[in-house]
């Protein structure tokens, strides 16, 4: 069968679109053929776009391009839906292996089945337990469907409850309750963006900058945020070089996550403290609070994803610092002790030579 570039349902066609946008590889089959095949699994593949109306996919070439434990064909005959597999994509240097969700899906009385392709980096982490795993894995394949069904419409929402905020005349006993609202959206949004950082990862766009700039930027961020809690931040840069290479985007999200953390951690009165220096061709950065502490139970599964101490967290806002400090060669420490308050140290390298 030829790979298949229209469809008769508007349905249908909505959810092919969905998939597309998907940075995971995703393949459809129908019978023992692919009628569907993402963009990122043609990259990873390498067909191009403009070979598609010319390109054949059939249950053999692919078995001859990528490995599937169990195999392609049991995959496509098994009636123990949802399935798990591996995968090995053969043309990769290296060979990239993934692990696979495969789930039914119905349309026009035909029953198509969808092959969710995960790296297997994302879930290789020997600290993660069985059951954590699969639900990265499960995270990953529904990241798709949470962007294009979810955020989306979430953004009209919070568009049209602002336009009718400024538009209409509200009785003041009604205002709080519009704050709230938008409140509620800002924090599922902020939930959103956080999945959708950790299960579709991007790859760093490295520039020459400054990170005092980056770390100021979002102190002053931060404060206009937290006005109502005034929680003070004190800012101490004493290193004389900050110019690193780095992707400004992530690093702010780094900081952002870091700080947030520290103003959630102080119950009542506190402070939190930003501190630079110069060390051994490396600039050094310290983010103490003055909060409740972790006790060591605690402290040693902070990275892990899924874990939170919050009743309304994610657990994946640390496990997204590590992975962007480890994109850019940078690391990590922490201290805590219980009632005294928690320090995070980062170490990046310095772009300049010579040591402060």
């Amino acid at each position: 069968m030829r790979y298949q570039a229209t469809v008769h349902d508007l349905t249908h066609q909505h959810w092919l679109e969905t998939l597309n946008e998907s940075e995971i590889p995703i393949l459809m089959a129908e019978n023992h053929s692919i009628y569907f095949v993402n963009s990122a699994f043609k990259q990873l593949m390498g067909i191009k776009e403009n070979d598609v109306a010319h390109f054949t996919l059939e249950a053999d070439w692919l078995n001859t391009n990528i490995k599937f434990q169990p195999d392609f064909n049991t995959l496509l005959e098994t009636k123990q839906l949802p399935a798990r597999a591996k995968a090995t994509a053969l043309k990769t240097n290296p060979p990239s292996h993934f692990d696979v969700l495969v789930t039914p899906y119905w349309t026009d009385m035909t029953l198509y089945r969808i092959f969710f392709m995960t790296p297997s980096h994302l879930l290789s982490d020997s600290e993660i337990s069985s059951e954590q795993k699969e639900r990265l894995a499960s995270l990953g394949q529904i990241s798709t469907i949470i962007a294009h069904e979810i955020r989306n419409p979430l953004g009209s929402i919070r568009l049209n409850l602002q336009y009718l905020f400024q538009r209409m005349s509200i009785p003041d006993e009604y205002k709080k309750a519009f704050k709230d609202i938008e409140m509620g959206i800002y924090r599922i949004e902020k939930v959103i963006q956080s999945i959708l950082d950790f299960t579709r990862p991007k790859s760093p766009d490295f520039q020459l900058l400054c990170l005092h700039e980056i770390i100021q930027s979002r102190v002053t961020a931060f404060r206009n945020e937290i006005e109502e809690t005034a929680i003070p931040i004190e800012t101490h840069f004493k290193a004389k070089h900050s110019s690193i290479l780095g992707d400004p985007n992530m690093l702010d999200r780094v900081f952002a996550n870091l700080i947030s953390n520290a103003c959630e951690a102080i119950e009542g009165k506190g402070v939190i403290r930003i501190e630079t220096e110069n060390k051994n061709n490396s600039i050094w950065v310290s983010i103490h609070d003055t909060g409740r502490g972790m006790p060591p139970e605690v402290l040693s599964k902070i990275y892990r994803p899924f874990f939170t101490t919050k009743s309304d967290g994610v657990g994946i806002g640390l496990a997204i610092v590590r992975r962007i400090l480890d994109l850019h060669q940078a690391d990590i420490q922490v201290q805590s002790r219980v009632g005294q308050g928690t320090t995070f140290i980062l170490r990046f390298k310095l772009m300049e030579s010579g040591e402060a």
